[in-house]
């Protein structure tokens, strides 16, 4: 799957809509585990790994999209998984564009 990340806006889409809605839980995992990089590094990482190996896509035909999910472990330093996301990406079916992209399930 090829998806389209756009600045978009925040209300709709992008990764404006990604920043507005969803940068402060993309940031606390930054923060908490002491991550290298931006919120916005880290989400667009996700987005691309959630789109190019899903571990499940189901069609949303209520707001003609695709949504996208895949497991995003977080490791220390000895490689060890401290935490593993389930990362959820909506794709428009229209455009193909992002339309927000966001961790849930944290365990």
């Amino acid at each position: 799957m090829v998806a389209n990340m756009r600045c978009g806006t925040q209300a709709t889409y992008g990764l404006r809509h990604i920043n507005n809605q969803h940068g402060q839980a993309w940031q606390n995992i930054v923060t908490k585990y002491q991550l290298g990089g931006t919120w916005a590094d880290l989400a667009i990482w996700a987005a691309e790994e959630s789109t190019t190996a899903p571990s499940g896509t189901a069609p949303i035909a209520s707001n003609n999209t695709y949504q996208y999910q895949a497991p995003v472990q977080i490791k220390n330093s000895d490689g060890k998984v401290v935490r593993t996301y389930t990362v959820w990406t909506p794709v428009s079916a229209d455009n193909d564009n992002v339309i927000t992209c966001y961790p849930t399930d944290g365990r």
